[in-house]
């Protein structure tokens, strides 16, 4: 067989068994060592090729890994983004509701203290009102002598009128 011709791989499908080689190249006019030899070329080239097939599927599954790995990193940081702005948002309402129940206080403390103003205002009104009502009884009674000390006089005068 000519150089030409074995440069140009006839075989058949990579399951071939033994026999279908012997068969192919029995038809391709090989016979003895050639034929040997031919068996052993496809079957080289049949191993080569499930090497090279295992090889690429290899290369497709570390890069389907790599891309699994990588697409299941980005969820981790998306969901620990997710979680960290829920965090946050937790926060700013925990702030917010402190500083509601803070204002609250302050209007508490503040309408106390109005209250506070209001009852000593009241008191002391109600103090004044008594002080003016003691005084107004102690002028009266202070009125009433001296019109007791008056009318004793006239009454002396009159008597020592009299009497004169």
């Amino acid at each position: 067989m000519d150089p030409v011709s074995r440069e140009f791989h006839y075989f058949p499908a990579p399951t071939s068994s033994l026999q279908k080689l012997k068969e192919f190249g029995e038809s391709l006019g090989f016979s003895g060592h050639e034929l040997t030899k031919f068996i052993r070329d496809q079957q080289e080239l049949e191993r080569s090729e499930r090497q090279a097939d295992r090889e690429d599927r290899a290369v497709k599954d570390r890069e389907k890994q790599r891309q699994h790995e990588a697409q299941q990193r980005r969820h981790e940081k998306e969901q620990r983004q997710h979680e960290l702005e829920i965090a946050k948002i937790e926060q700013q309402k925990r702030e917010a509701e402190k500083e509601q129940r803070e204002h609250e206080q302050i209007e508490r403390d503040h309408g106390d203290v109005e209250r506070e103003k209001e009852r000593q205002f009241m008191a002391a009104e109600e103090e004044k009102k008594e002080r003016m009502s003691l005084l107004k009884k102690k002028n009266e009674g202070k009125k009433k002598k001296v019109i007791n000390n008056m009318s004793l006089r006239k009454q002396r005068n009159k008597d020592n009128m009299r009497s004169s």
